[in-house]
């Protein structure tokens, strides 16, 4: 016997010698975990089924039509992938910027029992080429290091900008730059994020250990 969702007994017919009698028992114990425990892994079998298609055309606008759902759906509660959200059958969301998002929807039916899917959605035109690879050089002399980033690569030759974080709330840009660190003893994660004109990126790091030496800094790239 199934109660909102949940096996709280088992009904049967016991045959005598006069006739049959309906027998109900109750599942307890072990079985009735397992009972419940089946219904959670593979679902309520009452439940609705979600269902929907999407179409943005590689624009950012998307269209989307969960009117496949069914049985007897009540209402439609949309999750859009950008913490934005929408309800009825067939919406359309505006994202903000391209990007591939991640789409729920959740159908609820006249009976209050709920399904749900998702589906990964691309908004906008998708990045073509293939991504860029970061890579760094560092020179120090006392706290002054030089960084140069231009043995970067990409396999469509074209890396758009270099954007530097020397770690110490300092950054820079271009493929080569200069940072003086301070007077003390610390270890900075210098960071180099190379992207090219499709919007593709790469990062590294390196580790940049500096030391007080009387009146000034000494460093050097580990």
């Amino acid at each position: 016997m199934l109660v909102d969702g949940v096996i709280v007994g088992v009904a049967s017919w016991v045959k005598t010698g006069c006739g049959s009698y309906g027998a109900w028992g109750k599942l307890t114990g072990v079985m009735g975990d397992w009972a419940n425990e089946t219904i959670k892994k593979y679902g309520d079998p009452d439940a609705p089924t979600a269902s929907f298609t999407a179409n943005c055309a590689n624009s950012l606008t998307c269209s989307f039509d969960g009117s496949a759902s069914s049985p007897s759906i009540a209402s439609y509660a949309w999750d859009f992938g950008d913490s934005q959200t929408g309800t009825g059958a067939t919406p359309s969301h505006t994202y903000s910027s391209a990007g591939t998002f991640t789409v729920k929807l959740t159908v609820t039916d006249t009976a209050g029992k709920t399904g749900s899917t998702t589906k990964q959605v691309q908004a906008g035109t998708p990045p073509t080429g293939q991504p860029p690879k970061a890579s760094f050089t560092v020179q120090c002399q006392w706290a002054v290091c030089s960084f140069n980033g231009s043995g970067s690569t990409d396999p469509d030759n074209d890396i758009a900008s270099y954007a530097w974080n020397f770690g110490d709330g300092k950054t820079g840009s271009g493929a080569t730059a200069s940072n003086t660190y301070g007077n003390t003893q610390k270890t900075y994660t210098a960071e180099l994020k190379v992207t090219d004109r499709a919007g593709l990126s790469n990062t590294t790091t390196k580790q940049i250990q500096c030391w007080a030496v009387g009146a000034q800094g000494f460093c050097f790239s580990q």
